[in-house]
């Protein structure tokens, strides 16, 4: 795992989001190169930063995901933030310390419905299979149980009824596959996968 430069005087580094990703494509997920190169003073994001392993409550840890407050962004486009976290692992760091890093470092930022068009936290009911075995849905929809008091997303598979139902955020499911991020921002609507990998409406 490469470092940003050196280990630091206080001991900790920060992973490369970029190459972790790359390793493990389907399960680890970051944000696109466009977004984690135009960011701007004020936002939050997220990091993993790194350290030689410690003991902490009898385990043995050397990893902690912190966010950090954009508070400049250099012409070459590097940036240094604000830490905005309460380290537990990370040796010598500490609250509203500054932490430099580039766009290669971030890990996930602080999406908010009025940017994105949807509430990125809200549950959707899923084919469990969709989840478990990677499968891209087949068939998106927002209906209004009759049981439940506002609509919600049901994500299937066309092939048959699930076996096992299961739930997840609209952002596990944009994070495997964002082309559901236009379903989800028209906010309505019965949509189907095309060939070509994209939704369209039913």
């Amino acid at each position: 795992m490469r470092h940003h430069g050196a280990v630091n005087a206080t001991g900790y580094w920060l992973a490369d989001a970029e190459e972790q990703h790359a390793a493990a494509p389907r399960t680890f997920f970051i944000p696109t190169p466009e977004t984690r190169r135009s960011l701007q003073v004020g936002r939050l994001v997220k990091l993993l930063f790194m350290c030689v392993p410690r003991a902490i409550d009898g385990q043995t840890l050397d990893a902690e995901r912190m966010w950090v407050e954009v508070l400049a962004v250099d012409a070459d486009g590097r940036y240094r933030g604000r830490l905005a976290n309460v380290p537990i692992v990370m040796p010598g760091l500490n609250y509203d310390d500054i932490v430099e890093f580039g766009p290669e470092h971030v890990i996930a930022t602080d999406v908010g419905a009025d940017e994105i068009g949807y509430e990125p936290g809200e549950w959707a009911h899923i084919d469990a299979r969709v989840m478990s075995e990677d499968r891209a849905p087949e068939r998106v929809v927002r209906a209004q149980p009759a049981d439940l008091p506002a609509p919600m997303w049901f994500v299937s598979l066309a092939d048959m009824p699930p076996v096992d139902r299961a739930t997840a955020t609209l952002t596990e499911l944009t994070d495997r596959w964002p082309e559901l991020e236009a379903v989800f921002s028209a906010g309505s609507g019965a949509w189907e996968r095309a060939e070509d990998g994209t939704y369209r409406p039913r």
